[in-house]
């Protein structure tokens, strides 16, 4: 059976890959970050008359992360990999996840009433229209009144 150029290319490029890190979301974000910085240096350049310096160390800059991108996603050393990026992960979850909940309470608004049990802080959630209600938190058992 004869094998078409793209199936040889993707074959061969698996088995090139084969024990190296591959793209995760550190080598992601760096291979963004340098996309970025290569677009504000290049609109730097035109907007400025003759060499600008600041364009020049965004693009050094760039051409870095790049690099480091490119290095981690081909990389052979999986532990050392993983590890940087569990630390960035560590820091970025955080900040997603607290965009993700805005996000949802945003989202809820509309249906439903958000109460904050002064107790323990917990959220709950009501649905709108039932007038005044008394709240019982499932954590700690506290009672409290809202207004839906």
């Amino acid at each position: 059976m004869k094998k078409n150029i793209k199936h040889k290319f993707q074959e061969s490029a698996g088995t090139f890959m084969y024990g190296r890190n591959g793209m995760d979301r550190l080598s992601q974000f760096m291979l963004y970050l340098s996309l970025l910085l290569l677009i504000v240096s290049a609109i730097l350049f035109s907007v400025s008359s003759g060499s600008n310096i600041s364009a020049t160390i965004l693009q050094y800059a760039a051409v870095l992360l790049l690099v480091l991108g490119y290095f981690r996603a081909f990389s052979r050393n999986l532990v050392k990999r993983r590890n940087e990026n569990l630390q960035y992960m560590k820091i970025v979850y955080p900040i997603s996840n607290w965009f993700r909940s805005k996000r949802q309470r945003l989202k809820m608004r509309k249906n439903y009433k958000l109460f904050t049990c002064p107790t323990c802080k917990t959220t709950l959630r009501i649905p709108k229209g039932k007038g005044r209600v008394c709240l019982t938190c499932p954590r700690c058992h506290s009672k409290f009144e809202g207004k839906s």
